[in-house]
């Protein structure tokens, strides 16, 4: 039997979507509602003739390039099951290009990243993620060459202006947009508030220095579940000038201590797929590869 035939996607019946919808809801984990310019498709996965799940599509047109994002996916299925879950990529391929999308967009658990690159799909983004041991606070940053303190206003002001183009380019390179012309509107947004009088609360602007020296920038965002807080590292930077001086594993140990600081207990950081030095000094710090986004180009 062929991926195909093993898998079939029909429309989610209202009565199964309101139970997926209030069982998430219960649960503190509420379905992601449309943005202003996306519309939401949910799916129903019968695998080998059984009800399996359910798969929450997001289809946007970002510049005219029609694009599908999988946005969540519900299912018992295990993520040893690879084959399996290559069946119901498949189908969700078929799903996409029937009705006119040109890029297929997923983010799946590290194990099942080789069957989609079989496939045709590329790696955009990876998420990496550490857990913080507050015994070991002492040892977050062996070397301490790279200083961290927070931004001037001026330097706020400079990093909201320039970052958006730096974020841009690099989501152009790594795939994240296919037109340059795409939107980034909450990204826009965000930026926007950094640079504003009176900086977000849970975000956290940071200047890095060597011996007074300014040699990069940093954006944590503080992201709060009750009482525990994790970190998310949204953009880091070591200027042209400072590269290939060995600063970059003591840059992440300085960003690891401010989030000590902070009560993480989590701290969790998006490498773009092509930064390859970038993962590998993540994986040398210890933290384990927890996400993976790919795309797919289908026309």
């Amino acid at each position: 039997m062929t991926d195909l035939g093993r898998v079939s996607l029909d429309p989610m019946p209202e009565t199964e979507l309101a139970a997926w919808a209030t069982a998430r809801s219960e649960a503190g984990d509420p379905l992601p509602t449309p943005g202003p310019t996306e519309t939401h498709e949910a799916l129903r996965a019968v695998i080998d003739g059984t009800v399996a799940g359910g798969v929450l599509l997001a289809h946007h047109a970002p510049g005219g390039h029609a694009t599908t994002e999988v946005r969540q996916v519900h299912t018992p299925l295990p993520v040893t099951d690879t084959a399996t879950w290559t069946a119901l990529i498949a189908a969700l391929e078929d799903h996409a290009q029937r009705r006119g999308t040109r890029t297929l967009v997923v983010a799946v658990p590290p194990a099942l990243v080789a069957g989609l690159q079989d496939r045709g799909w590329t790696t955009t983004l990876a998420r990496w993620a550490k857990r913080l041991d507050p015994a070991g606070a002492t040892e977050l940053q062996d070397d301490r060459r790279v200083a961290l303190r927070p931004m001037t206003d001026d330097e706020r002001a400079r990093f909201a202006a320039e970052a958006g183009e730096v974020l841009r380019a690099g989501m152009l390179r790594a795939g994240v947009l296919v037109d340059e012309a795409a939107p980034v509107g909450a990204l826009e947004q965000r930026l926007a508030g950094l640079g504003a009088p009176e900086c977000p609360v849970d975000e956290v602007l940071l200047t890095a220095e060597v011996d007074g020296v300014e040699v990069g920038r940093a954006w944590l965002s503080l992201v709060r579940d009750g009482e525990a807080v994790d970190v998310h590292g949204q953009h880091m930077e070591l200027y042209d000038a400072f590269r290939g001086q060995r600063l970059t594993p003591s840059l992440v140990g300085a960003l690891r201590r401010v989030a000590h600081e902070h009560g993480a207990r989590d701290v969790q950081i998006r490498v773009y797929g092509h930064a390859r030095g970038a993962h590998a000094t993540y994986r040398r710090e210890g933290a384990h590869l927890d996400l993976v986004h790919l795309r797919r180009e289908l026309d």
